[in-house]
């Protein structure tokens, strides 16, 4: 099945293999007050082990955990919608995946780092400062993706210092990629990153209206 996060309309969206629509959620399934919608969701992930379900709900400044039937769990971040760089709280969560022990790894709009806690949304650590060096972030970071046989971290660094970072679990930088520019290996604005079961890395290169694969040396 495929699952579609539906951003402008507030809602995700699930599909079969061949894009027959199935259903759509506007909020878990078992909440029924309006308080709890969805808003402005931007991702999401399955734990493939547990069929455990994470929801970045960028508008609600928080992260849902639900579980394979689209009911709630638990979250955490923001109590009221605000924004915060506190620890464990958001300014606008964007991108969320596991690794293989099922820690969880968020990245956000407004604040220059990645935070990693527990499958319960216990914090754990975070890393990342306003910059274009090695582990720094520009503003307005994409989206992240875990690797998760070898449990790395690609990090989309967003329009601004347009390159992919690799991180361990621990936050250790290990490596970049890309360059601004609109030739081989180079990205104009890149916004989403995936890797195949071989290992090989695909950007989507939103400025150059291209995807492009990279493969891991």
């Amino acid at each position: 099945n495929i699952y579609v996060v539906d951003r402008g309309n507030d809602r995700i969206q699930k599909f079969d293999e061949n894009g027959k629509f199935v259903k759509q959620w506007d909020r878990p399934e078992n909440i029924n007050g309006t308080d709890q919608e969805f808003a402005s969701p931007e991702d999401m992930v399955i734990n493939q082990k547990t069929g455990v379900i994470y929801i970045t709900d960028t508008g609600n400044e928080r992260v849902l955990k639900l579980d394979r039937n689209f009911s709630y769990i638990l979250e955490w971040g923001s109590d009221d919608g605000q924004t915060s760089s506190e620890r464990g709280k958001f300014d606008h969560p964007h991108g969320i995946d596991v690794d293989s022990k099922g820690d969880v790894y968020v990245n956000e709009l407004e604040n220059p780092r990645i935070q990693k806690f527990d499958e319960n949304g216990k914090f754990v650590k975070q890393w990342g400062s306003e910059g274009k060096g090695k582990g720094e972030f520009t503003p307005l970071l994409e989206h992240l993706e875990v690797d998760s046989k070898q449990d790395m971290i690609f990090m989309v660094d967003g329009a601004l210092n347009p390159r992919i970072q690799v991180f361990d679990t621990n936050g250790n930088f290990t490596t970049s990629f890309g360059t601004s520019g609109n030739g081989d290996g180079q990205f104009s604005k890149p916004e989403h990153v995936n890797i195949d079961s071989s290992g090989n890395v695909y950007v989507v290169d939103r400025g150059n209206q291209r995807m492009q694969v990279f493969s891991q040396c």
